[in-house]
């Protein structure tokens, strides 16, 4: 029901957990720009000042280009290794009873092979504290999501977290059903990629006004 909205200009040590917040998403030129400034060796005058990124993934993204350290791991896999990550960071900062039951909802995954990535990356991040911070991918699990919550509290990092508006009631063909005078589009492109049984483009042409907020031009 949260929203997380990391500050990478204020993190020097980051653990991206399958979240190519370089390459894909609504904050992408945000994020970029943030992880830019804290990559910049002017502003930086020891390479330790500098941010540092770990990347944990099982596509090879432009996140994981940019990754000091990348560890590829297969998709199904990666909601446990953040719940492990998660318990590294509470171990390692005095919350032993809680890494155990984190460690506890792992199943499937040979951790003695990933272990060392672990400890080391984790160790690196809890040396940062108050300057680290940990991103997750959308796609993940509830548990691994709350996971990172805890550990990015551990941590002391620089991500706020908003609450997500319900969804509002109705569907995309409600609106050639019965056009509104007014549509707002934001992002997207629904006259590309909507259901083939909806014509989008009909409802864009029954409204009086219509605004739309994206990167590309629309299909419409």
């Amino acid at each position: 029901g949260a929203r997380a909205l990391p500050d990478f200009a204020k993190a020097r040590r980051i653990l991206s957990l399958d979240a190519d917040f370089l390459g894909a998403g609504d904050s992408i030129i945000e994020a970029t720009r943030a992880y830019s400034s804290a990559r910049r060796a002017d502003t930086a005058p020891e390479a330790d000042a500098m941010a540092r990124l770990y990347v944990v993934e099982s596509t090879f993204t432009l996140t994981g280009a940019a990754a000091d350290h990348r560890l590829r791991a297969a998709s199904s896999h990666i909601s446990g290794l953040a719940l492990l990550f998660a318990a590294e960071v509470l171990a390692q900062t005095g919350k032993g009873a809680d890494a155990s039951a984190l460690r506890a909802k792992v199943s499937g995954l040979n951790v003695n092979a990933v272990s060392p990535w672990i400890k080391e990356s984790i160790a690196d991040l809890v040396g940062a504290k108050g300057k680290a911070l940990i991103v997750a991918g959308g796609h993940l699990s509830d548990d691994a999501h709350r996971a990172v919550a805890l550990a990015n509290a551990a941590l002391g990092a620089a991500v706020r977290y908003v609450k997500v508006a319900a969804p509002v009631a109705g569907t995309i063909a409600d609106l050639v059903s019965k056009p509104a005078s007014t549509l707002v589009i934001l992002g997207g492109n629904p006259a590309y990629d909507a259901p083939s049984d909806v014509d989008f483009a009909k409802a864009v042409k029954a409204a009086k006004q219509v605004v739309r907020l994206g990167y590309h031009g629309p299909a419409y």
